[in-house]
């Protein structure tokens, strides 16, 4: 599979673009020129890959539509793995970088996206998530849960086979590579490691029954 990883330097993008070209799919990582895009280079340069010319970088300086469109254009599918850096970064990263993609998709002819959303969105699941876990996570996050609830938005208006991933609280290190994906709704567990959302996007980015739904990220 083609794919165009946008947000390619952030934690999930990394590991994304990491599993992604172990497998041999062609991937295109989207970074800003930066210190963390170049680490992010390198590190990607270490993996063994199966051929040439499985991962290309695309250089931007912003998230705009004229910027993206080279970089999705002739791709099978589009991962968003955007994200504010902090509680003091870009809260609206995530909307504005997705309707930049999708208006950029529409013009290739480019149908499939999946991007990265966050588990506080759901509004069911056990009384202790809907009471507590949901009401703490948007009192200390809410201007980034509404920025994603904005970009779900844009998704859901958009006429694309899209899915959003909604795993729990991020965490760093070895993932299990065997996340449990719920379609509608939470999945079980408090936390997950980017490692095992990245696995969670690689299968569903192939996945037909998930088009046009959320789908909770959790673990086994």
């Amino acid at each position: 599979m083609r794919v165009t990883v946008i947000g390619a330097s952030g934690g999930i993008g990394r590991e994304f673009v990491r599993q992604a070209i172990e497998v041999d799919h062609e991937v295109t990582a989207v970074i800003r020129d930066s210190a963390r895009g170049g680490a992010a280079v390198r590190e990607w340069e270490r993996v063994p890959v199966g051929g040439p010319g499985r991962l290309q970088v695309a250089v931007v300086d912003t998230l705009s539509p004229g910027e993206l469109i080279g970089a999705v254009s002739g791709r099978d599918a589009v991962v968003s793995a955007l994200g504010p850096q902090g509680r003091s970064g870009d809260q609206t990263v995530n909307s504005r970088g997705v309707r930049a993609a999708v208006m950029a998709m529409q013009e290739a002819a480019v149908t499939r996206i999946v991007a990265v959303s966050a588990a506080p969105l759901f509004t069911d699941g056990s009384l202790l998530f809907r009471a507590v876990l949901r009401r703490v996570a948007w009192a200390l996050f809410g201007a980034h849960y509404a920025d994603l609830e904005r970009m779900e938005t844009i998704l859901r208006e958009s006429g694309l086979d899209w899915t959003t991933v909604r795993p729990e609280r991020l965490t760093d290190g070895a993932g299990t590579r065997e996340p449990v994906l719920r379609v509608d709704r939470p999945a079980p567990g408090l936390s997950m490691t980017r490692a095992d959302v990245a696995t969670a996007i690689l299968r569903l980015l192939p996945d037909a029954g998930s088009v046009g739904h959320p789908v909770g990220v959790g673990r086994p």
